[in-house]
């Protein structure tokens, strides 16, 4: 009889021991396997030109895994912003939400499993005209070091710093004289917070690096950002960056580009020019160019 007793004590021990496991496995984040089921569910809420993000970040390799190329192509992974998307749908898990996101309006939500997936609405879509990363050839550009000509080169040698290296340098870009590092063409850098961010590379040299866009279609303004690869901007190594931007021959802007900047973005007013298509010319210096592993993005809008 004692003994019953003593195993009737045992019953809200295994209680308390079944409730702590059932939030401990809640609680964990879903296998990598598991988000390859996600895809038939994103299908059904995505729309041409709609942005799928995952939160927490950490988890967004997982997701790009299970999802491909398809509804998270690198160009969305990495990013400027969110500014001139219409709609994003988010994938979610461990009741996070993304914060670049935040004022955006929820048209819906619902849950797969551990994931929760809000479909939500930007409610002023920027719109933007010209995108300079888009128009990296020899057709809508020049690039000059100082005086001399950097030349368009259709089959670099392809190259990465691996870990703690330099980013890609591409097969297609304006390979000016030098160091190889010194050139002008689209690549990934790792941004603040190692934050993928997709820009135009434009390591200093010891003249200005000028990069002159012949036919742009203007808007309202240039808006873009600039940055550094975090674990070469970490050292404290180099100068600071500094771009200038002239719309025919006119500055309209500057800004400079120090370490610990992150992804710094800037806004130069074009109105004069809006509605017309004109020349813009960004010029690229440092004092001190060592290590300057120096990205930037920017559009007409």
């Amino acid at each position: 009889m004692p003994t019953a007793k003593l195993l009737w004590l045992l019953v809200p021990l295994f209680g308390v021991l079944e409730l702590t496991a059932h939030f401990f496995f809640a609680g964990r984040a879903p296998a990598p396997e598991a988000y390859r089921e996600l895809g038939p569910r994103v299908a059904k809420l995505a729309k041409s030109g709609d942005l799928v993000l995952m939160t927490p970040e950490w988890a967004e390799p997982n997701a790009r895994y299970g999802l491909g190329e398809r509804w998270m192509p690198l160009r969305d992974v990495a990013r400027a912003d969110e500014s001139a998307y219409p709609r994003a749908i988010e994938i979610s898990i461990l009741n996070q939400s993304a914060n670049e996101l935040e004022g955006w309006k929820v048209i819906s939500t619902e849950t797969f499993g551990k994931f929760r997936l809000r479909v939500l609405e930007n409610p002023a879509p920027a719109k933007p005209q010209y995108r300079f990363v888009d128009h990296l050839t020899p057709d809508d550009l020049q690039v000059h070091l100082g005086n001399k000509n950097c030349a368009y080169r259709r089959n670099a040698r392809v190259s990465n710093g691996a870990l703690a290296g330099h980013a890609t340098f591409p097969k297609k870009r304006f390979q000016c004289s030098g160091p190889d590092h010194v050139f002008i063409g689209e690549t990934v850098i790792d941004s603040a917070r190692f934050r993928p961010r997709r820009c135009i590379w434009a390591h200093p040299g010891r003249a200005p690096l000028k990069v002159n866009f012949g036919r742009v279609a203007m808007a309202a303004q240039i808006r873009g950002y600039t940055g550094l690869s975090e674990l070469k901007a970490r050292d404290g190594k180099g100068g600071k960056v500094k771009l200038s931007v002239s719309v025919d021959g006119t500055l309209i802007g500057e800004t400079v580009h120090d370490n610990y900047d992150g992804w710094k973005g800037f806004e130069f007013p074009t109105a004069r020019w809006a509605g017309q298509t004109a020349e813009v010319e960004f010029v690229i210096s440092s004092a001190r160019p060592r290590s300057r592993h120096f990205c930037f993005q920017a559009d007409t809008r």
